[in-house]
């Protein structure tokens, strides 16, 4: 009888052990997060467009109206070619070439034929590496503005009119929000928004629209898939002008 006790014990303890090394790891070092998933964003500043559907691979993605940002949706990694069309039109009136869908960003602008002759500009250039404390901006403008000067606060971003449009990344330094401000070459107040976000290690595009003889507005799109909320596919989300 003490015999067989003792070897039940002994077989609970080796069971109990060896279930302990298959128990799950709350504080595993190796653990990695899965990766985010492809994003796709659409930039609407064609005023001789209305509503525009967007397509991947012949699937119906989202609708963008003209002066609006889709929201950020979700796409699955994989091979296929974005579509534009015009709302309820039973064609696209331009394919891009064919993408392998990565864990990042695709941003693309409907602009005047003047800026790109398929009217869709592909602004999906890979951005630099992040680092602690700046921000990666590029600026594109899209307004009838073609001198002047922007500024943050009181320091000077960049000068109109752009050696390459869109520019090139520079390095800020990143800020939870800040100024930003358009001048004419005379010094008169062109734009200002408040509040535009340039978080660290973070990057986004600077985009100026509308008429110098009207209002000219800045806007920033963030280009980074982790700062950004993903709705899915053909979902409800077309802004409105």
């Amino acid at each position: 009888m003490r015999l067989s006790l003792h070897f039940t014990i002994l077989v609970s303890l080796i069971t109990m052990t060896l279930s302990g090394c298959f128990l799950p790891q709350e504080n595993d070092d190796d653990f990695e997060p899965p990766p985010p998933p492809a994003a796709a964003q659409f930039v609407h500043q064609n005023p001789e467009m209305g509503a525009v559907e967007v397509l991947f691979d012949g699937e119906f993605v989202t609708t963008v109206a003209y002066g609006g940002v889709s929201p950020a949706v979700a796409l699955p990694q994989g091979e296929g070619a974005f579509s534009f069309r015009l709302s309820g039109a039973p064609s696209a009136f331009f394919e891009t070439e064919l993408y392998n869908l990565e864990a990042r960003v695709y941003t693309f602008a409907l602009v005047a034929e003047s800026l790109a002759s398929d009217k869709v500009l592909d602004l999906t250039d890979a951005t630099p590496a992040p680092e602690e404390g700046q921000h990666w901006l590029r600026f594109l403008n899209l307004s009838d503005v073609d001198s002047g000067t922007l500024f943050r606060g009181t320091d000077e971003l960049i000068v109109l009119p752009l050696d390459d449009n869109p520019s090139a990344f520079i390095a800020v330094e990143s800020a939870a929000a800040t100024q930003v401000s358009l001048s004419a070459t005379n010094g008169a107040p062109l734009a200002i928004e408040m509040g535009i976000e340039l978080p660290s290690g973070g990057s986004s595009i600077l985009i100026l629209s509308g008429s110098q003889e009207g209002n000219v507005a800045i806007q920033a799109i963030v280009l980074d898939a982790e700062r950004l909320t993903l709705v899915e596919p053909g979902a409800e989300v077309m802004t409105e002008e």
